[in-house]
């Protein structure tokens, strides 16, 4: 289990992505919920994870809405990014800080300004670092 090989040659561990629970010389099964990761020689369905980015939903790994996201592999759900911030596409990623300079677009958010010479990022867990 976990290998796979011609008869009479090497056999070789599944790939990540793959794999294979009972001996013999059949080819490794694909994770059937994709885009998804296993580690290499795995032996089970089981080992199949949805990658950081998705989420399991039914049978199948499904990327994160807008405005949701996922760091880790696993098969749990995606996280709404937090107050004041946001993730404007499909898929993996993380949530960014909204900056608006515009009083037009108070609408879209609080108007914040960022001092000259500071970045802020925001890691998705409640830590803000700003770098000068």
């Amino acid at each position: 289990p976990g290998y796979t090989g011609r008869d009479g040659l090497p056999c070789s561990l599944c790939a990540a992505g793959t794999y294979k629970g009972e001996s013999g010389s059949q080819e490794c099964t694909k994770c059937a919920s994709r885009p998804s990761s296993t580690i290499p020689g795995s032996t089970s369905e089981d080992d199949c994870k949805c990658m950081p980015g998705y989420e399991l939903l039914g049978a199948e790994c499904s990327a994160c809405r807008k405005g949701f996201f996922k760091l880790e592999t696993g098969n749990g759900m995606c996280h709404l990014c937090p107050a004041d911030t946001i993730k404007e596409y499909v898929g993996p990623g993380n949530c960014s800080w909204r900056f608006y300079d515009c009083p037009g677009d108070a609408e879209l958010g609080p108007v914040v300004s960022q001092p000259r010479g500071v970045s802020t990022s925001y890691d998705n867990l409640g830590v803000v670092k700003r770098l000068a």
